[in-house]
């Protein structure tokens, strides 16, 4: 994080005033130089109600970093889900791109897990279920309804509400699906499917187009799940671990005996290296359902599926 100089905080603050009547500046985060280059998230306040106002600062992007900007903004006005922080209102002027939305009650799903590690409190295989549920599903609908792969999946962009509802945050990273794409993907590599990884330069493949669909959002979710039940990612040893999810090195098996062994095949499952092996996440939202691994439809000539041998091949 760095410093907002008082000079940008000036001029940022009156184009605020100027586009947003009636509401008052209660706080200023410190600069976040996240997907996008730089953003502040300012609190403002309107009538007695809170709301966090995502600021982008269009001037100081890259042509590129604006285009994606523009990305994100498209995406949070488009989408309309249950799953997503609730766009209510957006303004785009020379300089700066303003994202406005209500100021939600809880915790983001980063907070919960080392709150559960103070405690030394481990995750239930019933709670890491329910919560594993609840992103596929967001994951699904932003897929199915509007071909949007949100490219970013992090427990700092997963946030519980005080009434246990999941909202996906930050389209910083967002692609559309019917969009090309090749190489200069954004996302946190910590928590990227393979095929991200290697459309980032200097790994990108040039010439060939990789396949970014729904099932790289569902690997993220996948990791995710991995280190709420194990305490660890499983890389956590690896000083880059976006090298060892791009070569496939094998995950270590979860040792937990109070965990199903049904429950960590799908686990497995949503960690397949190949895409082609990996489920959608309509069928990934089955499984966690049914409690049993729903296999993806191979294409002719494929070997049997095995949602073990799928992390380690």
């Amino acid at each position: 994080m760095k410093k907002i100089k008082s000079e940008e905080k000036k001029a940022v603050e009156a184009e605020i005033s100027k586009n947003f009547a009636g509401f008052t500046i209660e706080t200023i985060s410190d600069i976040h130089q996240g997907q996008n280059g730089y953003s502040y998230n300012f609190l403002l306040k309107k009538e007695g109600k809170l709301f966090l106002l995502k600021t982008l600062f269009l001037e100081k992007l890259s042509v590129t970093d604006r285009e994606q900007a523009k990305k994100e903004i498209d995406a949070c006005v488009v989408v309309k889900s249950s799953y997503v922080a609730e766009l209510i209102e957006h303004k785009v002027t020379k300089k700066y791109g303003f994202l406005l939305f209500p100021f939600l009650e809880g915790q983001t799903l980063a907070q919960l897990m080392k709150e559960r590690v103070r405690e030394n409190k481990i995750f239930s295989e019933e709670e890491v279920k329910d919560i594993g549920i609840k992103i596929i599903l967001a994951i699904s609908e932003i897929y199915r309804k509007y071909k949007i792969v949100h490219q970013d999946i992090k427990p700092e962009n997963i946030f519980i509400t005080n009434s246990g509802e999941i909202k996906l945050l930050d389209f910083g990273a967002v692609r559309y699906k019917t969009s090309p794409f090749k190489g200069s993907a954004r996302h946190n590599f910590k928590y990227a499917s393979p095929e991200q990884i290697l459309t980032c330069p200097p790994s990108t493949i040039q010439g060939e187009r990789m396949v970014i669909d729904d099932r790289s959002d569902v690997f993220s979710c996948g990791l995710i799940l991995y280190e709420i039940i194990t305490g660890l990612h499983p890389y956590q040893s690896e000083v880059y671990p976006s090298v060892s999810i791009a070569e496939g090195k094998p995950i270590p098996l979860i040792e937990r005996k109070d965990i199903s062994k049904d429950f960590k095949e799908i686990i497995y499952t949503l960690l397949s290296f190949s895409i082609e092996y990996r489920p959608h996440a309509s069928k990934a939202m089955l499984s966690l359902q049914d409690g049993k691994v729903v296999k993806p439809e191979l294409s002719k000539g494929k070997l049997n599926y095995s949602a073990t041998n799928a992390i380690r091949s």
